[in-house]
Order: C-alpha cells, then sequence, then structure tokens
C-alpha cells in the first residue's frame, strides 16, 4: 500500500498521494485503488489511516523574516516546540531565546517557557526539510505575559495588508493599545482594558468583513472613536 508523498509535503491538484486501502478524507477522491489530491495544498494522514490534503488558502507557510505568534507545546532539552498555526511546527533554540549563555543541564526550561505559553517569533530558517526555526531575540519579540490572542485564517492576513493596516494604526493610537499581527493568523492585543471589547469588534470587521463598501464604514467607525 504505498503513499508517495510523506506527511507535509506539498502536493498539486491531480498528484496520486497514494495507492492501496486508506480513506478519502477531505481534499482527496478515490479513482479505482488510487487517491489523488484535489488541491494545491499540504499532504497530511491520521493514525486510522484518512489522507487528506489541506489547501493553502487555509495554512499559514512559514517565510524567513515572518512574524509569528506560537503557542508553546513541547520543552526539550535545549530547546522548545512550538505552534505556529502551520502543518510545520516552530523550533525555539536555547540560543535563540537568552541573550547569555546557560548549562542546559543545570535548569529547567520550564522555568523559562512552559506549555501554553504565547510568544511572538520571527521565523530565521526554513526549507521545507526540516522543520522551521525561530528567534525571539530581537527587538518587540518575546513572550506575552498579558494580552488576548484572537486568531484568523492565515490568508485574511494579505487580504487586510494593503488596504486595512493603517486602519489598524488609527486603532492602536485612538483605544491606546497595541496590536501585534502574525503572518500565521494570530493577534494579539496588548492594553486597552476597559476598551478591549471595541478593539476586537473592529479586528473582526477588519478581518471578516470584505463586502461592498465595507472598508469606508470601518473607516468611518474608526474615525468616530
Amino acid at each position: 500500500m504505498p503513499i508517495f508523498f510523506r506527511k507535509g509535503s506539498i502536493v498539486a491538484p491531480g498528484d496520486v498521494v497514494a495507492e492501496g486501502t486508506y480513506k478519502a478524507g477531505s481534499g482527496i477522491v478515490k479513482i479505482g485503488n488510487k487517491y489523488i489530491s484535489l488541491y494545491m495544498g499540504i499532504f497530511d494522514i491520521d493514525i486510522d489511516n484518512t489522507l487528506y490534503v489541506i489547501p493553502f488558502k487555509n495554512i499559514y507557510i512559514p517565510n524567513v523574516g515572518d512574524i509569528v505568534i506560537g503557542k508553546i507545546r513541547d520543552v526539550g532539552v535545549t530547546s522548545w516546540l512550538v505552534d505556529i498555526n502551520s502543518p510545520y511546527p516552530g523550533v525555539l533554540l536555547v540560543s535563540e531565546t537568552l541573550s547569555r549563555p546557560i548549562d542546559v543541564s543545570r535548569i529547567d526550561l520550564r522555568t523559562i517557557l512552559d506549555i501554553g505559553d504565547v510568544i511572538v517569533a520571527k521565523v530565521i530558517e526554513f526549507d521545507l526539510l526540516r522543520d522551521p526555526m525561530l528567534t525571539i531575540k530581537e527587538s518587540r519579540l518575546g513572550k506575552v505575559n498579558q494580552g488576548l490572542l484572537l486568531e484568523f485564517q492565515p490568508s485574511l492576513y494579505y487580504s487586510i495588508i494593503e488596504n486595512r493596516l493603517k486602519m489598524i494604526e488609527k486603532i492602536k493610537d485612538k483605544l491606546e493599545c497595541d496590536i501585534i499581527i502574525g503572518k500565521n493568523g494570530r493577534v494579539v492585543i496588548l492594553g486597552a482594558q476597559e476598551k478591549l471589547d471595541q478593539v476586537v469588534r473592529i479586528l473582526n470587521m477588519i478581518f471578516q468583513d470584505f463586502s461592498v463598501g465595507s472598508t469606508d464604514r470601518i473607516k468611518r467607525y474608526i474615525e468616530k472613536l
């Protein structure tokens, strides 16, 4: 029962991903004993041998230089595994976390970052042959100690970035908060406090309302704040 692509591989529409006895999940069609991709996307297989292709529009593919918002999902001896809302988990080494060297044999990394912690990080290496490497050593990167985390489809970042980024800058000024947008479909709101509901409402409009005239409506709403 051969599988022709490893889990996490990029596949194109029409690619035969496997032959034999499997289950066809979303993004896969079975023709005879062949399982064929319907989309350009990421190939996946779960523990019950169900095959999937996740289309690119619904997933985040890392690029070097991207700012991402991640969640610590595992703690190792010299690194952390980070959920970056992608088929490819991020890897954060101790050397890309602290400005000073430490003896990892004498410290529990959970005292620095623990499972569930949220971080703002930058992708510094990625080539599809290994998981993306992250850093939090630069300015404005690091652990998010207080704030609200929102999630949107990663593809929406590219829908809003040109036409609506200035709106977000105005929200930050008017409502006295900081808003960090990750290219992986996550947003962190810092500050705002009693105005948090307003910030969330406007961000939902910016990221989700693309109806005719929506840009002008959102601008008018922000001006009235």
